[in-house]
């Protein structure tokens, strides 16, 4: 089910976290470094077993896992 047009197809369910989170300074930190290692990772898949998809599906759990961490602290 596709709720809006501007939304990204992700899978299962909405891909949501609370705005407070994604505005914290430190989720946005650790995000930011979470991504830079994610980029790094992927650029240099040539020689690994793992594909660019399953580099990216992992840091979009870890993303998710890390947020809702956040938002019931």
């Amino acid at each position: 089910m596709i709720y809006s047009m501007n939304l990204p197809y992700i899978g299962k369910g909405l891909w949501k976290l609370d705005i407070e989170t994604i505005k914290w300074n430190p989720f946005k930190n650790w995000i930011r470094k979470l991504l830079l290692e994610t980029e790094e990772k992927i650029n240099n898949t040539e020689n690994q077993e793992t594909s660019k998809v399953e580099i990216w599906m992992r840091t979009k759990k870890e993303i998710m896992r890390i947020g809702k961490e956040e938002s019931t602290n």
